[in-house]
């Protein structure tokens, strides 16, 4: 939906009338064929090395995805949009969380109730290097390929989390020397991760864009990508 405004009109206008159908709740597929495999430049990271490896999708979704660095922020949980209180890993305290996009819907900036300036709009996402690992993907609309979700909780900690199993991701490669943990039995959470020195990359909600510390607290992380902790962010990140 964003296309016409990063100049890829062109892109977007081929696949308009799937796009909408689709919206309109006909299960219109084709405008996956149309765009999937497009490398969009805005999309890339210049640090991501395996950006020409295009992805399989599992469960039948097809071959040839291409790739992207950016995925927006589902939250701590909340991928449906509805809200829940959970525990911090490897912090305190039990807070209630939900992203700012979700499947299917988004929070108007204006209403984030935490402030925009206080929440992660868009979370920086690495590409694993292998084929049948769809994360960092652009066009597919799954967990770890162009969505953060889960995190920290559960076996998620911080950014660039370097622990087995720390994304779960339907057919991934658990990778966790490389800080691209996994298990591969089905979708539930991923984390932002980038190939950046110690950091990753995040928009906020105000449009700004800010490096945050594989090393920030885990706490301090819930509250950036929880859109509704009601907590004041505190420390460095």
């Amino acid at each position: 939906m964003i296309l016409p405004y990063i100049e890829q009109s062109a892109l977007y206008n081929l696949a308009s009338v799937s796009i909408k159908n689709y919206q309109s709740g006909t299960n219109d597929q084709n405008w996956r064929n149309i765009v999937k495999g497009v490398t969009i430049p805005i999309y890339l990271c210049p640090s991501e090395a395996n950006r020409d490896i295009q992805g399989n999708a599992p469960n039948g979704n097809g071959s040839g995805w291409a790739r992207g660095n950016y995925g927006a922020n589902a939250g701590p949980w909340g991928i449906d949009g509805n809200a829940s209180s959970q525990g911090v890993s490897g912090g305190t305290g039990s807070y209630q969380s939900k992203g700012i996009m979700w499947a299917g819907g988004a929070m108007m900036i204006q209403a984030i109730p935490d402030g925009s300036s206080n929440t992660i709009l868009v979370n920086h996402i690495r590409v694993q290097g292998s084929s049948a690992d769809i994360r960092g993907t652009w066009a597919f609309p799954a967990v770890g390929a162009s969505v953060t979700h889960g995190c920290p909780i559960g076996d998620c900690y911080g950014p660039n989390d370097r622990g087995c199993c720390a994304d779960d991701v339907t057919g991934c490669t658990d990778d966790p020397t490389n800080a691209m943990g996994c298990w591969n039995g089905g979708y539930g959470q991923a984390n932002a991760r980038s190939q950046h020195t110690g950091v990753v990359i995040s928009a906020f909600g105000d449009g700004s864009v800010r490096t945050v510390t594989n090393s920030v607290d885990t706490n301090t992380w819930f509250y950036l990508l929880s859109s509704i902790d009601g907590q004041p962010i505190g420390g460095n990140y």
